[in-house]
């Protein structure tokens, strides 16, 4: 297994705004998805042969929690051949954290930052 480094996206762009003293990782991004944010961490996996590129996010939809994860080699990109991808509906923000803490190489704590290129209102992809 080779090591994960993780790729800061856009961090929040009023730090203060999401300034939310001692909760934990999960209370503060629910509080994020709650208040209308998609939220989503990048990360690549270097493997012996090839780089492993990973992504996560969540957010909010039509009172429906939605999760998007994905992990592609760096030589399938272009031709977009996933490894993983996949896109799920939860009732509860913790049901989507949970779920994507079991079934993804990246740490949740990675989403502490709003996905590239977004708008809050879109759904994920897929």
């Amino acid at each position: 297994m080779g090591y994960i480094y993780f790729l800061r996206t856009h961090a929040p762009q009023n730090r203060h705004q999401y300034s939310e003293g001692n909760m934990n990782t999960d209370e503060k991004i629910i509080n994020w998805i709650e208040a209308g944010k998609q939220v989503g961490g990048r990360g690549k996996l270097d493997t012996e042969n090839d780089v492993l590129w990973l992504s996560i996010a969540i957010q909010k939809h039509e009172e429906k929690y939605k999760t998007y994860s994905s992990e592609i080699y760096d030589s399938k990109i272009t031709m977009e051949e996933y490894l993983k991808e996949e896109s799920k509906n939860f009732f509860t923000p913790q049901e989507a954290l949970d779920h994507l803490r079991s079934e993804s190489k990246l740490e949740v704590s990675e989403l502490g930052r709003r996905c590239k290129n977004s708008q809050p209102s879109s759904p994920l992809a897929h």
